[in-house]
């Protein structure tokens, strides 16, 4: 009930059959609310396939878990439960190199994963760090160092060169790809200095 002004009159009650009742929610109740419920469903299944079956965020889900004081997985448990895909024979992608690689460009193949997990490659990389001293060529900083292709264009035989090769850190590898690096340095193409 309001007064002549339009304010509620305290004391007076809005309509019965809409107010809240004591223990009511004003959304439906969702299950996850329930600590048996979601102790029995996440000990089968993880939290973002608990979300994704009752379209709500996986963080909603963990919100609930921890406070029904519900002790969450840690990442390797978590890993465990997850389908990671077929793999072998079984994986749609297996074997399929060259002209039949979805990364087929311009005539070539660039498979740089492959060549990174490469054994000879790994040594190459180890030796073109000794040879820099364990230094960037860029900055001397001895973290986190890469082995850069100054020439990426060239594919997966031009990382095999040594005069391609250049010893960075982590945050001047990320500058030479990126767009600050105007002057392309440490790239063949761009006109710069390549190391």
């Amino acid at each position: 009930m309001r007064d002549d002004k339009g304010r509620f009159v305290k004391g007076h009650r809005a309509n019965p059959e809409t107010e809240f009742k004591p223990g009511e929610h004003w959304r439906p109740r969702r299950p996850w609310w329930e600590k048996g419920w979601l102790e029995a469903q996440y000990a089968e299944k993880s939290a973002g396939d608990i979300a994704a079956e009752h379209g709500v965020t996986e963080n909603a889900i963990f919100f609930w878990l921890h406070k029904h004081g519900i002790q969450t997985r840690t990442i390797s448990e978590a890993r465990k439960l997850k389908h990671w895909g077929v793999s072998g024979e079984d994986n749609p992608m297996f074997g399929r190199t060259g002209e039949d690689s979805p990364n087929w460009k311009d005539g070539r193949s660039v498979e740089l994963r492959v060549l990174y997990n490469n054994p000879e490659w790994r040594a190459l990389r180890e030796v073109m760090i000794e040879q820099a001293e364990g230094q960037c060529a860029k900055c001397g900083s001895a973290e986190n160092l890469h082995v850069h292709c100054s020439d990426p264009d060239g594919g997966v035989d031009a990382h095999w060169l040594k005069e391609n090769l250049v010893v960075l850190c982590r945050g001047c590898h990320n500058w030479v790809h990126s767009r600050e690096n105007a002057d392309g340095e440490y790239l063949t193409g761009g006109g710069g200095s390549a190391g």
